[in-house]
């Protein structure tokens, strides 16, 4: 399928000005989430992947005030809760679950979310 696709080989947009999210991909194919199979190599889709992850991480650091928020996942490597970017960045290990209520911190901020226990993904605030 055909899609105005920019910056490929980089962070790759469509338009002027969206950003495809994580890429799938499958065989050889690409896939967005939303525009479905998009015209993309596997090596241009991992290059769009690392740099959304590296975007996620920084604008979680530089920008995220209490309010906002995202989704994220939820690994138990051992046992031991880590939330974690689709890709597998460790975003932070100081992980509280109480409940369905996950709260975790990075850099001197506090954020909360519900995760149920089938659930790999959360969606999640700042609070703090």
């Amino acid at each position: 399928m055909s899609h105005d696709l920019r910056h490929v080989g980089s962070l790759i947009t469509v338009g002027k000005d969206h950003c495809l999210g994580y890429l799938f991909v499958h065989e050889g194919r690409a896939y967005d989430a939303e525009l479905g199979a998009v015209d993309v190599s596997e090596d241009d889709a991992n290059t769009h992947n690392k740099l959304l992850d590296e975007a996620i991480v920084e604008g979680l650091d530089r920008n995220c005030t209490v309010g906002l928020g995202g989704t994220l996942y939820l690994k138990r490597p051992n046992g031991t809760p880590q939330v974690i970017t689709w890709c597998g960045t460790v975003v932070s290990d100081d992980v509280t679950i109480h409940g369905a209520v996950l709260t975790f911190r990075r850099r001197g901020m506090t954020f909360r979310g519900r995760v149920r226990s089938s659930d790999d993904c959360f969606n999640f605030k700042r609070t703090a």
